[in-house]
């Protein structure tokens, strides 16, 4: 007789992020279970057919029993499996069926596979299903399961403490250091992907190059800002002359009782400058980036600097 799968309710250890699980062994393996074991599993908390051992997340299980029933569906095939603690319903799709062992009623088959729920009813659908013909296969699956929730499924996973002990290196680099830099990588990911956009279309058939190639390349600079136009003359602003007029920004801020500055309030300063026009928030963090490089500028917090004296 199949049984209900277990009711939700909130899990005594502490849920672990999902952008952890990938840390956890548990959560990659194909989890050795007895049938009862996987009816009482609790659902990972805002995950659907993600389940819980402790705080172990885990979806795949291994599991060994008897063929109760054998039914043939229009898409899939389903077993009844029962190893005694419980019976549970595992199933084949059709697309698979080539796949399928030449099983019987009463084979004793070991199945692995997908834990899933089905109108409140818990089932597997198979990865892989065979037949056991060793008569200690079962015994060996009981003892292995008994001895892998004492030593492993039962105990909560816990980060390693080098974890914490490489977090807090971090938090403790040299602020000088210029791999601080690489903090900035991510924001500036959109920009590289532009700057490469532009080197490809400059590049792309250069013996072919016509009026509109180069007013497609010229109109881009334009929109990035790193060109001006007047009527049909195009003015340059590299990174380098902006971080000059950052620099001389910064250096008017010594003396202040807080002489570092926000990016708003950089933006808000050049904005008053000659050349006001280039400046994007894009433009602004790629020159900030060239002074982090130079060790000219430190990050005081998120988007805000101050000068090196």
């Amino acid at each position: 007789m199949l049984q209900q799968s277990g009711a939700k309710k909130e899990h005594k250890d502490e849920a672990l992020p999902h952008y952890l699980w990938g840390l956890d062994c548990v959560f990659h393996a194909r989890v050795k279970l007895n049938i009862s074991d996987v009816i009482k599993l609790e659902e990972y908390p805002n995950y659907a057919d993600i389940y819980c051992i402790s705080n172990h997340p885990i979806s795949s299980v291994c599991i060994m029993g008897d063929v109760r029933g054998i039914v043939l569906k229009e898409r899939f095939i389903i077993y009844d499996v029962d190893d005694g603690t419980g019976c549970i319903e595992c199933k084949w799709t059709r697309e698979e069926v080539h796949d399928a062992p030449q099983v019987a009623l009463g084979d004793l088959v070991r199945v692995t596979g997908k834990v899933s729920n089905f109108k409140g009813y818990r089932n597997i659908w198979i990865m892989t299903m065979y037949k056991e013909t060793d008569p200690n296969a079962e015994i060996l699956h009981w003892l292995q399961t008994i001895e892998l929730k004492k030593a492993l499924y039962n105990k909560p996973f816990t980060l390693p403490p080098s974890f914490y002990e490489h977090r807090t290196k971090l938090r403790r680099t040299d602020i000088k250091d210029k791999t601080i830099s690489t903090l900035n990588e991510l924001s500036k990911t959109k920009t590289t992907f532009q700057k490469r956009e532009l080197k490809c279309l400059i590049s792309q058939n250069m013996d072919n190059t016509d009026e509109c190639d180069i007013q497609e390349v010229l109109a881009l600079l334009v929109t990035e800002c790193y060109l001006t136009q007047t009527n049909e003359n195009y003015e340059f602003c590299s990174d380098a002359r902006i971080s000059t007029v950052l620099l001389s920004i910064f250096k008017k801020c010594i003396g202040l009782s807080d002489p570092s500055m926000t990016v708003e309030q950089l933006i808000q300063e050049l904005s008053d400058t000659e050349i006001k026009q280039y400046i994007t928030r894009n433009r602004l963090q790629d020159s900030l980036l060239l002074l982090l490089e130079n060790n000219q500028i430190y990050p005081i917090d998120e988007d805000k600097y101050q000068l090196i004296d």
